[in-house]
């Protein structure tokens, strides 16, 4: 019709009909595979600018990313020797990963696989597209999974990489959150999302999944060292080096950590939510005997979740307005006695951050400090789990170092349980043969007073007590590595453990004042249990705790060289 105009969606469907008849559109099949032939050629260059060139392709018709024969010489040449190919790959699927749900789904497993490339230009391209679908594509299903393969990468050799997931996770977790979503909540008439504790649930989760992807039993032991990816990104993000720290990462230091306290608040509320919702009964059916980690309760993962922030700084448990805030919150799951594996890593989490808090605040009153002595010295003398064990020993005696100055009464937590395995161990070192109940009360009261000597050395020397002197303790774990029964090996180990340990609160018993210098300086302990007629696990325990004392003198070493400096700067 003259003067008549068609519909825009007709004429882009009458315009693609027309195409489709030229002769170059209906060679487009016989197009592709020349490119995938040329994807073949020996010369590396050929073969990533026939990517290119597909790239190109893909970005007019990206159906042709779905064709059998395409996918499958894509997915070859991300194995490429040639690391210009692979990131020619890369750079081809970023492009349409995030606008296509059923791309991303295609070749999510094929691009995180080039997460730990060879190549630093492929690993940084996979970082980019991942934090592109992360970001702006709401319907990518793994979210969570690709985040824990980022958080991963920030112990790449290569600097800039850590750099870059180090930006990707402050923008993440730690920018200001966007006000459309609050006012379009509002304008709607719903209730508006809590960005900090959807990001919490967020980091949780994250969080999770690296625990259990860290090591070859599936989970990694408490405590999580600096090394560990999550605490690493946190103190890297929290207290940036002053060599990696722009100018606007400086100006918002106390934003950053303002951040983190409400992110470790909204974890606490979090888990307090999931023991409400979940319920003890439930929890006691699904764990009881199961030592699954994927069974565990979720009120377990937030429980991890404020030990990681307590791992990057324990500070950061501590409220501003009320410092016992989370240690009041997580003494009442302290109580629980259940020996499950689920139970122990709770415990362990709560025990962990209740210390840092009690050593952090400095205040305790005596009726709360008595009543945590009383819950860690039930959980010493029957749980057994030597990470619980291992906290609550810790624990006890921040107490008590706490409360020193206070009530007598406060104080006795540590003493009353030290004074309790002292006696155990004198009643039982004169025996020739102790039965497996002996054994095994013996193997706890050794575990439990290494620690006791280790974390409260000056709480025991500070009781005037001989019994549960440190010198009187040492000679106690001498007793039972002189034994020579077979079936007590693992009570040498275990004193040689204890004993190093105690070496670690009071070095210079680890040294013999009558031998100088040299070989002879080293205590007869130390010596006999690396010597070539000792027994290969005694020789284990024996590096291990010179292992242990080497790590403890250096951080020793470091704080004495800040303190240092910090008053050279305050002069």
């Amino acid at each position: 019709v003259s003067g008549a105009f068609l519909p825009r969606e007709l004429a882009i469907r009458l315009f693609r009909a027309l195409q489709q008849q030229l002769p170059l559109a209906r060679q487009l099949h016989i197009l592709v595979e020349r490119l995938l032939g040329a994807l073949e050629d020996p010369a590396i260059t050929v073969r990533a600018a026939a990517v290119r060139a597909l790239s190109n392709v893909v970005d007019a018709d990206p159906r042709v990313l779905e064709w059998d024969t395409v996918r499958l010489a894509v997915q070859r040449r991300m194995s490429d020797n040639g690391t210009m190919v692979r990131s020619a790959v890369i750079d081809l699927l970023g492009k349409h990963v995030v606008r296509d749900a059923r791309v991303a789904e295609t070749y999510y497993a094929a691009i995180v696989a080039r997460i730990s490339d060879v190549g630093v230009s492929v690993r940084k391209r996979v970082i980019h597209i991942l934090h592109d679908c992360i970001q702006n594509a709401p319907e990518f299903k793994h979210g969570v999974e690709a985040l824990r393969f980022l958080a991963f990468r920030i112990l790449d050799d290569d600097v800039g990489i850590q750099e870059l997931i180090v930006r990707i996770f402050r923008e993440l977790w730690f920018s200001k959150a966007p006000a459309e979503t609050t006012k379009s909540a509002r304008r709607a008439g719903a209730e508006a999302p809590d960005p900090t504790a959807e990001r919490a649930e967020q980091l949780v989760a994250v969080l999770w999944e690296v625990y259990c992807g860290v090591s070859r039993v599936g989970y990694a032991k408490l405590p999580l060292l600096s090394t560990f990816p999550i605490v690493a990104i946190l103190r890297r993000v929290v207290f940036p080096a002053e060599d990696e720290a722009n100018d606007e990462a400086r100006g918002d230091f106390a934003e950053t950590v303002s951040t983190a306290r409400r992110l470790c608040g909204a974890i606490l509320d979090g888990m307090l939510s999931q023991e409400e919702a979940e319920g003890r009964e439930d929890l006691e059916e699904r764990d009881e005997g199961s030592k699954d980690i994927s069974s565990f309760p979720r009120a377990v993962r937030y429980a991890l979740g404020l030990h990681v922030f307590c791992a990057t700084d324990p500070q950061l448990c501590v409220a501003e307005g009320n410092p016992l805030a989370f240690a009041a919150a997580l003494h009442p799951y302290i109580k629980r006695a259940e020996n499950t594996s689920a139970n122990s890593l709770q415990l362990q989490c709560c025990i962990s951050v209740v210390d840092a808090v009690v050593k952090e605040s400095g205040c305790l009153s005596a009726a709360t400090a008595a009543e945590i002595e009383k819950d860690l010295r039930f959980l010493l003398l029957r749980n057994t789990f030597h990470g619980v064990l291992y906290y609550a020993s810790r624990c006890i005696c921040s107490v008590a170092e706490t409360a020193a100055g206070g009530d007598t009464r406060v104080a006795s937590g540590a003493l009353q349980i030290c004074r309790r395995f002292v006696k155990l161990l004198d009643e039982v070192s004169e025996r020739d043969e102790l039965s497996a109940s002996e054994r095994a009360h013996v193997s706890r009261a050794l575990f439990v007073l290494g620690h006791l000597a280790r974390f409260g050395a000056d709480t025991l020397e500070a009781s005037r007590e001989e019994a549960v002197s440190p010198g009187n303790l040492l000679r106690l774990f001498r007793c039972f590595l002189q034994r020579a029964s077979p079936t007590e090996f693992d009570l040498k180990r275990g004193a040689l453990q204890a004993c190093g340990f105690l070496f670690v609160a009071r070095p210079q018993l680890m040294l013999c004042p009558k031998g100088g210098f040299g070989k002879g300086s080293m205590d007869g302990i130390m010596r006999a249990a690396l010597g070539s007629s000792a027994e290969r696990n005694l020789k284990e325990q024996a590096l291990l705790n010179l292992d242990e004392y080497l790590r403890e003198e250096e951080i020793r070493t470091l704080i004495q060289m800040s303190d240092d400096a910090n008053a050279q700067a305050g002069a």
